[in-house]
């Protein structure tokens, strides 16, 4: 089996590539025009994906290792024919 190293974020072998995500990398933005309590249900024409946020003493910042992770995601599914999303 070819195996990449495992710095790279995945491995290969027999024809397959598998990325491993131990947590949520992606978080829905709320829409920008709130709906106030007697609006609901309500659903957005449009729903924004955002890499996953981290607090520190600064503020909320973009999680770099999430930001890495969605890189390797992205250079993947680039190079594949198909993907398979086996998940929990």
């Amino acid at each position: 089996m070819d195996v990449k190293a495992e710095d790279a974020g995945y491995f290969q072998g027999h024809g397959f590539t598998l990325i491993g995500v131990s947590e949520e990398l992606l978080s829905l933005l709320p829409p920008e025009n709130r709906p106030g309590k007697n609006d609901l249900p309500f659903i957005p024409e449009t729903f924004t994906l955002s890499v996953r946020k981290k607090k520190t003493k600064r503020g909320t910042v973009t999680d770099k290792s999430a930001v890495k992770q969605m890189n390797i995601i992205r250079k993947v599914f680039d190079e594949s024919e198909s993907i398979i999303a086996a998940t929990d």
